[in-house]
């Protein structure tokens, strides 16, 4: 994910913080939260994962310092501390992208008319988007059973063979990250980490940056480069937490 804009418009905070990547690297632009493991990780950053507790910052630097006896260690024996530079604003709002449907292979089980059901769906997905195999984007009209919900246009989709990306719906809070904590993991219920989704976006080959749009974007498929982003901004941050447990 990639540093958008602060609310306060102010600068941006960097520290030099200690992170512990436990045999893998840490890459930039990645979600850091604080360790909890008693003598492992607990006082350097980790990859945010899970419900997002007490994140840190996102990562300027790579991390390579990964492997056993190199990463920052603390066992009370010895203790080693690899800084890398983090930025820490806990106004900070971050652009984070969508893993696209061949990656998030949530798939469609039954599709009649504009009617799409996925099995677990997330409630309250009206007014989002599926992302779907072939590239197009549908609008979400409205949901009724908790599994269904009803898109804008006749999309095409097959079930059993087209996977969907489910875009998180603006101004929701929950989410869940990839491994790496660069980007936005789908799955068809909704994730445990706590972020503010704030505004929505897209990019492909043909059509540059912008504001997604139901007007201008339901029903259209894209080039093999389209890319989904939307803006976040952490709820649970380690520097706006004061006097948190």
């Amino acid at each position: 994910m990639k540093a958008h804009y602060t609310l306060s418009g102010g600068q941006w905070v960097l520290a030099d913080l200690p992170l512990y990547g436990n045999g893998a690297n840490i890459v930039a632009d990645a979600a850091v939260m604080r360790g909890v493991t008693e003598n492992a990780n607990q006082p350097f950053a980790i990859v945010a994962t899970g419900a997002l507790a007490y994140v840190l910052g996102v990562t300027c630097q790579l991390h390579t310092n990964s492997a056993a006896g190199a990463d920052c260690k603390q066992d009370g024996t010895a203790f080693t501390y690899i800084d890398k530079e983090v930025i820490i604003n806990p106004d900070a709002v971050y652009l984070a992208e969508h893993t696209a449907p061949s990656v998030s292979l949530v798939a469609i089980t039954t599709m009649s008319g504009t009617s799409v059901t996925i099995t677990s769906l997330e409630q309250n997905m009206t007014g989002s988007w599926f992302w779907g195999s072939d590239n197009q984007l549908q609008w979400i009209v409205s949901q009724g059973a908790s599994t269904t919900a009803v898109t804008k246009t006749a999309s095409g989709w097959v079930a059993g063979s087209t996977t969907i990306t489910r875009i998180t719906p603006e101004f929701q809070i929950l989410v869940a990250l990839d491994s790496t904590g660069i980007k936005i993991k789908n799955a068809a219920a909704a994730g445990t980490g706590k972020v503010f989704i704030y505004r929505s976006f897209l990019q492909s080959k043909s059509v540059p940056f912008q504001r997604l749009d139901p007007t201008k974007h339901s029903g259209v498929t894209y080039d093999s480069g389209l890319r989904i982003f939307q803006d976040i901004l952490f709820q649970d941050h380690a520097f706006a937490n004061r006097g948190a447990s």
